[in-house]
């Protein structure tokens, strides 16, 4: 209705033409187009070959329905420096967006926030007792307010599921904030008073018992330099093993990265996540498949290959024999290569707590379990270990001679 409230006109994209990016970018001078609605995925896909354009008659461009970048933020301002970009959010329970967020206010590299409530409207973000979090805590954003629907014509168990009475509501308050709406999402307080969204909660996901949230892994990819775009999933795997899977989209859209650039990138979630949260998989695609609504198709994203694996060769050392023998008592594999990965042998963090308790039994040494997300073969971790014992000038023969007292190392 806002067109008609300001006296605006419609131009409507040809039929079929709506996720044609090209034709979009003719589009917009050709009619006149001061104001655009993209869902993010479409917007990148239209900024990757928009010209910058400082005549363009755009002047605003919202964005909502999926989680906007800090890469689609700062390529925009390239591109269309006259044009404002805003965040918004919202569900179709609540006639639709609930915050808004002016992009202008993002700082580099920073995700991106949906904003505050709009006006007549109130956010909730509650834990699962139903009570409201703290400050950077994760919860599930409720909508109270003027735009709320009354419940889903037809369907009063899915109604009293989701639209539930306002325990928050004040004497005084109008019949329209009686109630709220559960949306599913998961969001955050920032520190600002802004709020942050990190995904659907119907997305969790459980890897060896512990709750994941891939919000907040895909909110800590996009802030990588070399990140433009990230989704985590769970993927059931041989024997029952369920492994966490990163698809990401490199600035450079690269398909084949470096082993180096996959270890920075892992080093980096290292410092931000506990190695529960950091995937075992990393898939690169040049983009992300799209349904015909420009929302992300998960169904089509493809399946992790398996990476191509080097000529076995056997520990060459005292270190690489202990840490391979670790890796075959913990994993249960008869036969271990210098060079093979500990996650693609099927490790996880609750295996390299064993490998460690098995490495300081042994050689009375103190790793902190970040070190086995960090050397992920055999001959990195024993070249670590190596390397400590020496900065600390112990032998092997040390190890044998010394009594039950632990060394603690803190890095």
């Amino acid at each position: 209705t806002w067109p008609f409230l300001v006296g605006a006109t419609v131009a409507l994209a040809e039929p079929g033409r709506q996720g044609d990016a090209a034709y979009i970018e003719q589009l917009i001078p050709a009619a006149g187009v001061t104001t655009m609605h993209f869902v993010p995925s479409m917007l990148g896909a239209f900024l990757e070959n928009a010209e910058r354009d400082e005549k363009s008659p755009l002047r605003r461009v919202i964005c909502s329905g999926e989680a906007l970048t800090s890469v689609h933020v700062r390529s925009f301002a390239d591109r269309f420096p006259g044009a404002a970009l805003f965040n918004l959010y919202g569900p179709t329970e609540a006639a639709i967006d609930v915050t808004c967020f002016d992009c202008a206010e993002v700082e580099p590299e920073a995700s991106v926030p949906i904003g505050r409530p709009i006006t007549r409207t109130t956010l909730y973000i509650l834990d699962t007792e139903g009570n409201p979090v703290a400050t950077g805590v994760p919860g599930e954003l409720h909508i109270a307010g003027a735009s709320l629907a009354r419940g889903y014509l037809g369907d009063p168990r899915r109604t009293a599921e989701a639209f539930v009475p306002n325990p928050f509501a004040r004497p005084g308050d109008d019949a329209m904030s009686l109630e709220m709406y559960r949306t599913g999402d998961l969001a955050r307080w920032r520190d600002d008073g802004e709020i942050e969204y990190l995904g659907r909660i119907d997305h969790q996901m459980k890897i060896n018992g512990i709750r994941i949230e891939p919000g907040e892994i895909e909110a800590a990819l996009r802030e990588n330099q070399d990140v433009s775009e990230a989704l985590v999933l769970s993927r059931a795997e041989e024997a029952g093993a369920v492994r966490l899977t990163a698809y990401v989209i490199r600035n450079d859209r690269a398909t084949e990265v470096s082993s180096e650039a996959l270890e920075d990138l892992r080093s980096a979630l290292l410092d931000r996540l506990p190695p529960v949260m950091v995937p075992s998989r990393f898939v690169f695609l040049s983009e992300l498949p799209l349904l015909a609504n420009g929302k992300i198709d998960r169904e089509c994203l493809p399946a992790p290959t398996a990476e191509a694996q080097r000529p076995f060769e056997a520990p060459r050392n005292e270190t690489e024999t202990l840490v391979a023998e670790i890796w075959s008592e913990v994993l249960g594999l008869s036969e271990i290569s210098v060079h093979d990965d500990f996650m693609m042998l099927g490790g996880h963090s609750l295996n390299a707590t064993r490998v460690n308790a098995r490495l300081r039994k042994r050689l009375e040494l103190e790793l902190p379990l970040t070190a086995h997300f960090r050397y992920l073969t055999v001959e990195s971790l024993a070249d670590h270990v190596d390397a400590l014992r020496a900065a600390l000038g112990l032998s092997a023969d040390d190890a044998e001679a010394r009594d039950a007292n632990h060394i603690e190392l803190e890095f």
